[in-house]
């Protein structure tokens, strides 16, 4: 079994997504080229959601999405069902450019986690 940072395991030299443990955004930025092309989950808070169109008219989405000490882009084809302040998980592939967009996945999942609290006397 071989180990790679940020996932819990690996079988035959591939990742497992159903069993990878949220990588710092920090870590993924320190270390861009070891992250390039990898599978990786994000956990954090989405700082704001950007509709875009590209020249042949296709429509894409960006989330910001910060943990406790960077942001990173979280590129979408499809609108997310989340929204700024929601924390999120996000799975997809790790790019150090690509669509124009630098430092950014492509999503293959975004997970709403739970709201962030505004004020702590609210209750769930």
């Amino acid at each position: 079994m071989l180990m790679i940072p940020g996932w819990r395991a690996v079988a035959d030299g591939k990742p497992d997504a159903l069993s990878a443990a949220p990588i710092a955004v920090e870590a993924i930025l320190a270390a861009t080229d070891a992250y390039e092309g990898e599978t990786v989950m994000i956990q954090g808070t989405v700082a704001g959601v950007e509709r875009a169109v590209f020249p042949n008219r296709r429509p894409y989405y960006t989330l910001s999405v910060e943990d406790a000490r960077a942001t990173l882009t979280v590129f979408s084809w499809s609108p997310p069902s989340v929204k700024e302040g929601d924390r999120v998980e996000a799975v997809g592939v790790f790019h150090i450019w690509r669509y124009n967009i630098h430092h950014m996945i492509e999503s293959v999942r975004i997970t709403r986690l739970e709201k962030e609290r505004k004020d702590r006397r609210e209750t769930w």
